[in-house]
């Protein structure tokens, strides 16, 4: 919700419209990133339209900004291995091929070092939310007008002071500024912190922007069906196995697997370190250790030969059954990562909330401007 900031009849009509529009509202988008819970205008936004369902759950979209960069570097990362690989070529320069190789390794390390500096980054700015909303206190949070000492970009002194109208759109629809307080922490700090928790970096997420090596293994089926005459032996069941089977086990199981590994220890060694060089070194280790569990996948995948040729003797002749084992053990590798385990520890998302408050505190102060509205026209 964005009200004017520069047209004073628009604002206006903004600030006594809000109730209504928040009423009304069937659902609210939250794009979340550090400063919000630091503008007052945000948390009572969020606050007066969850006080506005007390009767059912309130309908809440919360998605942190930084989750769209993250995703874009992740699948352009993947567009560039994956591009790379096609210019290898089956036949020539050894010291070319290791060349080509040796690139696609260094943009994959370096697309996956910045994605794990960001999910650390990300895992700390949750704590300092719920650093500053278990101590959420009015006093702290911020106003565009008050930072600007009341003026306006122009020079113009600023007549409405939005602070002071939202303390008394509190006031009334809260009753007391310790209420909204109370409300902060026992009602908005636990929603956002399960819904920061439970929608970033989903499996589904992880799917959609890992897509490019799915393409890669049906460029390669492709590639197989169309000069099966060059290749003795081969037939379209081969492009079925090394394109279609193979590729869904690296996409749906493996490389999500993979990522959610990176992501739980990004998690669980999120706090920043006092010297710079520790830090990357702590990001370094987090992305030895992603490597690692792809070297772990890399050796998986030859477990499925003689598990494929051990089911054989009870079923019998089965076809693609070797991709097919390979396919059933990521995918369960996956389900249990995203599903049970997580990106996150459950201790992440609670809270336990501060006794309540006491202490009563002014819903105006003396050095702004004073300005009264009826209380028919702030009521939710």
């Amino acid at each position: 919700m964005c009200i004017d900031q520069e047209d004073k009849r628009q604002k206006a009509c903004g600030m006594l419209s809000m109730g209504a529009f928040l009423k009304y509202s069937d659902s609210l988008l939250v794009l979340w990133d550090p400063s919000y819970t630091r503008r007052l205008w945000c948390v009572f936004e969020l606050a007066g339209f969850m006080r506005s369902r007390p009767a059912g759950k309130p309908k809440l979209l919360v998605r942190p900004l930084i989750l769209g960069p993250c995703s874009v570097l992740l699948t352009l990362t993947m567009v560039v291995v994956v591009t790379a690989i096609g210019w290898v070529p089956e036949q020539g320069d050894l010291a070319g091929k290791l060349a080509l190789w040796g690139s696609q390794v260094l943009v994959l390390l370096i697309g996956l070092y910045a994605m794990i500096s960001v999910a650390r980054g990300y895992f700390r700015a949750v704590d300092q939310m719920r650093s500053e909303l278990f101590n959420f206190s009015l006093e702290e949070v911020q106003c565009y007008c008050c930072q600007r000492n009341h003026v306006d970009p122009s020079g113009n002194r600023i007549q409405i002071c939005d602070r002071q109208v939202l303390l008394q759109c509190i006031g009334i629809w809260f009753g007391t500024l310790e209420a909204f307080e109370q409300s902060v922490q026992a009602e908005v700090l636990p929603c956002l912190l399960k819904e920061l928790s439970s929608h970033f970096f989903t499996y589904r997420h992880c799917v959609t922007a890992t897509i490019p090596l799915l393409w890669s293994y049906l460029d390669l089926a492709a590639a197989i069906l169309h000069y099966l005459d060059q290749y003795p032996g081969r037939t379209w069941r081969s492009a079925m196995d090394d394109g279609i089977l193979r590729g869904a086990s690296w996409w749906l199981g493996a490389v999500p697997t993979i990522c959610a590994i990176a992501m739980r220890l990004s998690c669980a060694l999120r706090k920043r370190r006092e010297r710079a060089w520790c830090d990357c070194l702590v990001t370094f280790g987090i992305l030895l250790c992603t490597v690692a569990s792809f070297v772990v996948f890399v050796q998986l995948e030859q477990l499925k030969y003689p598990l494929g040729a051990l089911l054989q003797e009870w079923l019998g002749p089965v076809r693609h059954l070797n991709e097919c084992v390979f396919l059933l053990m990521v995918l369960l590798s996956a389900g249990v990562a995203f599903g049970c385990v997580g990106i996150h520890p459950r201790s992440f998302r609670e809270v336990r909330l501060p006794p309540p408050a006491t202490m009563e505190k002014p819903v105006e102060t003396a050095n702004e401007p004073s300005i009264r509205f009826e209380r028919n026209q702030l009521s939710l």
